[in-house]
């Protein structure tokens, strides 16, 4: 099993324990992640929760549109990450390009609904998301969904469309979204 964690961000005591405890009662799962409380300086000061959804089914349906884990609190069988090629390199979407991989390998995913996480945010979060280059590599990972047929041309187009205008909008109006749209 592998768990990670970014060294700004504060994990709950008891993460890891529920974590393998899902491990533990549903020996299928090979991805277990939960819900993330985003903070900007104070951890005890939530500005956004994002929550991804539960079961495999839901987890599945949301992976066509946006990335179904939380990356800074994930934990995973390291022997099915190896079998599908683990990280490869995908310009700030390697996580969204390996949870597709194995999902559409028959892999299984589920999130704790509950927060395990205290992750830093903020405007430089916001700031990664943008540009041009973020542009093309969000275009490449849905190109590669359509081509794998995990979405269709109607979704693709819509997506591309969507990330695009996201990658391209101000900093303050992407920062916006993010926190009253994307996230509870």
């Amino acid at each position: 099993m592998i768990a990670r964690i970014d060294s700004d961000d504060t994990a709950y005591p008891d993460r890891c324990e529920k974590q393998l405890a899902v491990f533990d009662e549903h020996p299928e799962v090979s991805i277990c992640s939960g819900i993330v409380e985003e903070f900007t300086t104070d951890p005890n000061t939530v500005d956004a929760k994002r929550v991804p959804p539960e079961t495999n089914a839901e987890i599945v349906e949301f992976a066509k549109k946006r990335n179904p884990f939380n990356h800074p609190c994930v934990m995973y069988k390291k022997s099915t990450v190896e079998a599908v090629g683990s990280y490869q390199d995908f310009y700030l979407l390697e996580d969204n390009y390996l949870w597709l991989r194995m999902l559409m390998a028959g892999y299984q995913g589920y999130n704790i609904q509950e927060p395990l996480l205290h992750m830093r945010a903020g405007s430089e979060m916001y700031k990664r998301r943008a540009g041009w280059k973020y542009v093309k590599t969000q275009v490449r990972l849905f190109r590669f969904m359509r081509d794998s047929e995990l979405i269709g041309e109607g979704q693709y187009l819509k997506s591309c469309l969507i990330r695009s205008g996201s990658a391209l909008a101000p900093n303050w109006l992407r920062k916006f979204v993010f926190e009253k749209v994307l996230r509870n």
